[in-house]
């Protein structure tokens, strides 16, 4: 999407009221704190067993 195209699309969002601010800018987050995460993530308990849970064992 180009040029005109494109600003018209961003002016109907505007009014809308769904077009969203930049903002500030942002960083990515470091590298290796990703992996930690990822990796505490899948230690801990599987959706599928919370949701199990809290229906209660048929």
């Amino acid at each position: 999407m180009a040029g005109p195209e494109r600003e018209r699309l961003r002016e109907r969002l505007a009014r809308a009221g769904l077009l969203a601010t930049a903002g500030q800018p942002r960083r990515r987050p470091d590298a290796d704190a990703v992996a930690a995460a990822g990796r505490e993530a899948v230690a801990g308990t599987s959706m599928a067993d919370l949701v199990g849970e809290g229906r209660g064992q048929r």
